[in-house]
Formats: C-alpha cells, sequence, structure tokens
C-alpha cells in the first residue's frame, strides 16, 4: 500500500472522529470538529496530488480517495443537516446522487474490474463542498445574524453542480462500458474517451 492509500484510509478513521466530535456538547466541539475536517480535507488534496507526482494512481486507490471523500462530506452534511444549518432537501439529493454514483462504481468494478476517476466538474464540487462545510461549522452562527440565507444559498447552488457532476458521470460510465474498458491518460490519470 502507497503512501496516497494510505492517507486515504488515514482520512476514513477521521470520518467516525468528525461526527462524534461535531455532535458532542463538549465545549468548543464545533471548532475541534472543524479541525478535524480541515486536516482530512487537506489529507484529499495531498493523497491526489501525491499519487499523480509518484505515478501511483491504482485502481484501490481510485476507490478509497473518492470513497473517503464522499463519506466525510455526507458525514458532515448529515450533521449540518440534523442541526438546522443545511435543509433536508439539499442534503437528500446529495445522499441520492453519491449513492447512485456508488452502485454505478460497483457496476463499473464488476463489468470492467476498475472504477472512472472523478471529472471536473466533480472535482469542483467536491473542492465547494469542502470549503462550504468548513464555513458553515465555523461561521454558521454569524451568518445567521447578518446574512441568514448564506449557507442554504450555498449548499443549493453546490446542489446543483452535484447533478450536473453526476449527469457527466453517467454519459462517461455509458460510454466506458459500451467500449468495455476505461482508459486513462499515464499522466494525469483523467479519463480518455
Amino acid at each position: 500500500m502507497n503512501l496516497p492509500n494510505i492517507l486515504s484510509m488515514f482520512r476514513l478513521i477521521l470520518v467516525p472522529c468528525f461526527a462524534v466530535t461535531y455532535m458532542s456538547d463538549a465545549n468548543h466541539a464545533g471548532i475541534y470538529a472543524g479541525i478535524i475536517f480541515m486536516v482530512a480535507a487537506i489529507t484529499d488534496v495531498i493523497d491526489g496530488y501525491l499519487a499523480r507526482k509518484w505515478n501511483q494512481i491504482t485502481p484501490i486507490g481510485r476507490i478509497l480517495d473518492p470513497l473517503a471523500d464522499k463519506l466525510l462530506q455526507l458525514t458532515a452534511l448529515a450533521c449540518l443537516t440534523i442541526k438546522g444549518i443545511v435543509p433536508w432537501l439539499l442534503s437528500g439529493i446529495f445522499l441520492l446522487k453519491e449513492l447512485l454514483m456508488m452502485i454505478g462504481g460497483a457496476v463499473m468494478v464488476k463489468k470492467l474490474d476498475d472504477v472512472m476517476p472523478s471529472n471536473i466538474v466533480g472535482k469542483l464540487v467536491s473542492l465547494g463542498m469542502s470549503g462550504a462545510i468548513t464555513g458553515a461549522i465555523f461561521f454558521h452562527e454569524a451568518a445567521e445574524k447578518s446574512c441568514p440565507k448564506l449557507f442554504p444559498s450555498v449548499f443549493f447552488a453546490l446542489t446543483l453542480l452535484t447533478i450536473a457532476a453526476f449527469v457527466i458521470y453517467l454519459i462517461n460510465a455509458l460510454k466506458c462500458l459500451k467500449k468495455k474498458s476505461i482508459d486513462l491518460d499515464a499522466r494525469s490519470g483523467r479519463l480518455k474517451l
């Protein structure tokens, strides 16, 4: 197992740590949970960078990395929704999209013994979602006083981008299934169609 995959495993371990910390009644729980979330989000950037730089993009890494990323974001969204910061409908749409993508990934593994990398829109959504979650964890109380619709609006925009990323993923998945292969650029790890 290479270092990028170890970082993805570490991010998986941080998911329950974040949830337990954020939902606790301890003093400054939100700050500690925010720090845990940021550390996990940073490992997402680092593991992808190292995998590309060291040419260590592996099939297990293409499963572990998005799995850890999505579990972290879904857990954080669930916590924010329970606390009333993110509307239930938006979390539900995001959850449905992620479940459909997991099913799609399982189909790709079964049919092609591999998974597709995320598309550029999906990466932008992931980056935006990490930023919005971090902002909501640290600043939702201040935003409630000055701009109460800020975080619901941000998460609504991210939900629309999430739907666009899913449509792109679906189109690319169907093309790969038709070709019966997932062809990746050796240097960038991006899908070649």
